[in-house]
């Protein structure tokens, strides 16, 4: 794996033991957006994202609070670069409180130390010219862990590197004619197993539906009653999301009398 060229990074995690999650204290509310210097396309809409604090008053780095740089980074483009700098620093300032601040706006340096250094190893020759994914993914991984620290850079983007992983396994799996139909679904089925529970629990209710109507699809093609039906979706989905479908149902029903 290729070292990559940068500074270190200037914000320094603290030992995780040390951490109790709480919500960060707002001194003053979070300021309303206003029509300059944001882009257009920001106006009217909710600040995404959050800033925490351990029970020290230790600012705590976490994806809420990449989630509230990002909402600002977004309108790169309409905005200069330094108007969203500014706003993005003044946010932090508002929320927090000191030490928490200071750490804040360290962590917001090396967050756009890093986006700039992402940018130009996208752009680079090497890795234009580097067809693995696999390998991609390993410079990146590497970049995000020179600037945040392994422990960091795992709260920061571990589900995301654990998606892109399975990912690329699935595809290894998917193309090696070696494996018979049995061993590739068996081999799916462990990637599935190994990703974090947060994200196979989001996986499942985004399959849920479609799973379900597959089912439904079955036992209807086998002649189960209407009834065996809204028993299997009370089951599945709850008694109120059961009531909804049915409605559902007599609507198709009555639309295509």
């Amino acid at each position: 794996m290729p070292n990559i060229p940068g500074a270190p990074a200037r914000f320094e995690p603290r030992p995780e033991p040390e951490l109790e999650r709480v919500s960060a204290p707002s001194p003053l509310p979070p300021s309303p957006l206003p029509p300059s210097p944001l882009a257009p396309s920001l106006r009217g809409s909710e600040i995404d994202g959050g800033l925490a604090v351990d029970r020290d008053g230790h600012f705590v780095p976490d994806r809420e609070a990449l989630a509230l740089f990002d909402y600002f980074l977004s309108a790169r483009g309409e905005v200069d670069d330094a108007e969203i700098s500014a706003r993005i620093r003044s946010e932090i300032t508002t929320r927090l409180g000191q030490p928490a601040r200071d750490e804040a706006l360290a962590f917001f340096d090396d967050y756009l130390a890093y986006r700039a250094e992402a940018r130009q190893l996208a752009e680079s020759p090497r890795i234009a010219a580097a067809g693995d994914l696999e390998r991609r993914f390993q410079w990146i991984r590497e970049l995000r862990r020179k600037h945040f620290g392994a422990k960091t850079a795992d709260a920061l983007f571990g589900d995301e590197e654990a998606m892109v992983l399975a990912s690329i396994e699935s595809r290894r799996v998917s193309m090696d004619p070696d494996l018979s139909d049995d061993e590739r679904a068996s081999r799916f089925a462990a990637i599935e197993d190994a990703l974090p529970e947060s994200i196979r629990e989001s996986r499942r209710r985004t399959r849920a539906p479609v799973l379900g109507w597959q089912h439904e699809s079955a036992m209807r093609a086998e002649g189960a009653s209407a009834a065996e039906i809204h028993a299997y979706r009370e089951q599945t989905f709850g008694p109120e999301a059961a009531a909804r479908l049915a409605e559902l149902d007599q609507d198709r029903e009555s639309r295509t009398r």
